[in-house]
């Protein structure tokens, strides 16, 4: 960042009450619960050197002392191929990068209580206490927010879905919990429509394809036919499966967890009939995307491996000097076309990796 350059810092304007409020929701996620947030490790480790790189990647960057949020969910970096973007607790702030030189472009501060982040390639959809907002991914300009208060006590997960921006939400009344998912017009924010599904405690949509809805618990994955409301098939899992599974023709990829903080597995269903493809056979501290036919995550052992979505086998991994995982520490990756991005919250570091 060039000393003496002014970056646009813009403050959205809130009430005192519902910045207070926002403060005071006791927040009820999906299906493995989060912790309160704790800014943890509280002194940085060593920041990371590469040790052996048996992947086709090479450092095209990095940025340390971010301390990104453990509450966005179900990923906490971002990327697209001009920006990475994600919220740091340190200066708790929105933040966006330039994908290729790490440079700030812009920011925004004094978010209430951030849910979840996304993007269209275009747009960045954040979602917080009681709305969700939407900026230009280039100039950071405040495009709209939804003019209706939703509702608390619950967490809202953002997913682009064309020209719709689909907020999923597990809202409980009276007793009875529902499975909500609203859809927004991207270029204005309009609620064009939303379903409630009934659905048991801890029981959450995974994922809604066009035409089946994917649902877990504790023990069990199954998909529904919307259409039908017909039952397809129905697993047992050892973990409830984390958001968002990726859809390749008739595979989905997902991964599990016992409970926020804990390794997830990562593994391969059959979509049509929920028969298992293939299982990881070590475990990962991150979530997983998928770009130019692999699929990166961050290892138990911190390394960041490249498997084949189509037999789980290990592509190539890249290790850096021997840190040890911090329990109850976040790590994310995210992937466009030709650059991958790992964030270590051990060591509080952020890198860019190109092909």
């Amino acid at each position: 960042m060039n000393i003496g350059r002014k970056l646009p810092i813009r403050f959205p304007t809130w009430p005192m009450v519902a910045a207070i409020a926002a403060v005071m929701v006791l927040q009820q996620s999906c299906v493995p619960a989060m912790p309160v947030w704790s800014p943890t490790p509280l002194t940085p480790t060593e920041s990371r050197q590469i040790a052996q790189r048996g992947l086709p990647l090479h450092e095209l960057w990095r940025r340390g002392g971010l301390l990104i949020s453990n509450s966005i969910m179900p990923a906490g970096v971002l990327a697209t191929e001009k920006h990475v973007f994600f919220v740091d607790y340190n200066l708790v702030r929105l933040q966006v990068l330039g994908a290729t030189t790490g440079q700030l472009e812009w920011q925004v501060a004094d978010l209430p209580n951030e849910h979840s982040l996304a993007t269209d390639q275009e747009r960045l959809f954040i979602a917080v206490n009681w709305n969700i907002q939407a900026y230009n991914l280039s100039d950071g300009k405040l495009l709209w927010r939804t003019p209706e208060e939703l509702p608390g006590h619950t967490t809202y997960r953002l997913y682009p879905m064309g020209k719709e921006i689909w907020a999923y939400s597990t809202e409980s009344s009276f007793g009875k919990s529902e499975q909500v998912i609203r859809a927004y017009d991207v270029s204005d924010g309009t609620l064009k429509w939303q379903s409630r599904t009934g659905e048991a405690d801890n029981t959450y949509m995974v994922f809604r394809s066009p035409s089946v809805d994917y649902w877990s618990n504790s023990d069990s994955l199954w998909a529904i036919d919307r259409s039908s409301n017909k039952t397809l098939w129905q697993i047992k899992t050892t973990s409830p499966a984390s958001l968002w599974p990726i859809l390749t023709d008739s595979t989905i990829i997902l991964s599990g967890r016992q409970f926020w903080g804990a390794p997830a597995e990562l593994y391969a269903l059959d979509a049509r009939a929920g028969a298992t493809l293939w299982k990881y056979a070590a475990k990962c501290l991150s979530n997983f995307v998928m770009s130019n036919n692999t699929i990166y995550a961050i290892t138990e052992s911190t390394a960041l491996v490249g498997l084949d979505p189509g037999t789980g086998r290990e592509k190539g991994y890249i290790t850096f000097t021997t840190i040890k995982a911090e329990d109850n520490t976040q790590y994310w990756v995210a992937a466009t076309i030709n650059k991958v991005f790992a964030y270590f919250g051990d060591s509080q570091g952020l890198i860019a990796f190109a092909q």
